[in-house]
């Protein structure tokens, strides 16, 4: 007899209640696995979902700057005060930071300014109460303020270009006479028209004057500005453009701001500053002491009206300065050599 045929007649004398009782906990086993298979598979659709709305919840956060550390627009909507949804980050600093944002209900893009944490509100409050009281196209305008979170932020227009100190940097002086003829009357009109309701910016520098791409220029930032009193004046502003009267704290009026917008002239004229220096000391002992290089020596094609016309705006005395801003820039235009 061969194997086989002896295992198939071993077979058949095995009961069949035999065979049931082997194949019914089998079974059981068999659909218990299911079960389990199932609710592996429930479990891990659970999770699944549960990670979904996790990233979703990361991705709308209505309000809350301060999640934000390195902004990426792909992955993360901002709503500020259920209006303002935040696209992008301009700019960070000690001051804080500068967002790009839409307006939901008008679509309009504009800038938010939110003070850092521990910065001082007042200055940010001082921008605020400034701007809300100047209207001009060459300043930038202030279109909301909010306050939410025990924390206020400027929204602003939003101005399409570039600063004048990027157009500086890329550009060599010879390439600079257009920038000075478009930007100069602009500013010297908004500063004007500024020290016309006796506010002074006392931080006019070309990182504070943006070129957009049709030619109009915006004066940005009067985060320090002052009213005009008579009192004495205050110890403000960036070194490098900072008139005497800064540095001494006395008073001061709008022939400031002439003196830091004919260091701007300057600065397009020949492609640098008059005063440098490696420290504040050094900057401020060139500034109060010692006469500033005549532009000739670095572009000598100006001319000498031109030399005359920048001595007299950084005169270190506000009294030998040109009347008003708009004074100064029409002078210098119409001293350039034609």
């Amino acid at each position: 007899m061969s194997l086989w045929s002896w295992l198939c007649n071993l077979a058949s004398k095995i009961p069949t209640s035999a065979i049931g009782a082997i194949t019914g906990p089998a079974k059981e086993l068999s659909g218990a696995a299911k079960d389990i298979t199932s609710v592996r598979r429930d479990l891990v659709e659970t999770q699944i979902a549960k990670k979904k709305l996790e990233e979703y919840e990361s991705q709308v956060q209505r309000a809350n700057f301060d999640d934000v550390k390195e902004y990426d627009p792909k992955t993360r909507h901002i709503i500020a005060a259920g209006r303002y949804e935040i696209r992008d980050i301009l700019g960070r600093g000690g001051f804080g930071t500068v967002y790009f944002a839409t307006d939901l209900r008008t679509g309009r893009q504009v800038v938010i300014k939110r003070l850092a944490k521990g910065g001082e509100p007042l200055a940010l409050l001082n921008e605020s109460t400034v701007l809300r009281r100047l209207s001009h196209a060459n300043i930038v305008a202030l279109l909301d303020v909010i306050e939410e979170e025990g924390a206020t932020e400027l929204v602003m227009e939003y101005v399409e270009g570039r600063t004048l100190d990027q157009i500086i940097r890329e550009h060599s002086p010879s390439e600079l006479m257009p920038f000075l003829l478009r930007v100069l009357p602009q500013i010297a009109s908004a500063l004007d028209y500024a020290h016309g309701l006796r506010i002074m910016h006392l931080e006019v520098k070309p990182a504070n004057i943006i070129v957009e791409n049709d030619g109009t220029t915006k004066l940005i930032d009067f985060g320090i500005a002052r009213m005009i009193t008579g009192d004495r004046g205050t110890f403000a502003g960036t070194p490098l453009y900072m008139a005497p009267e800064q540095w001494t704290m006395a008073g001061q009026d709008g022939r400031t701001d002439q003196y830091a917008l004919g260091l701007v002239a300057y600065q397009l004229l020949t492609g640098r500053l008059p005063f440098d220096g490696h420290t504040m000391a050094e900057i401020g002992r060139k500034v109060l002491y010692e006469p500033p290089p005549s532009p000739l020596l670095f572009s000598p094609e100006l001319g000498a009206r031109v030399e005359d016309i920048m001595r007299r705006v950084l005169s270190k005395n506000p009294a030998h300065r040109f009347s008003t801003c708009s004074e100064f820039a029409q002078a210098l235009i119409a001293g350039l050599p034609q």
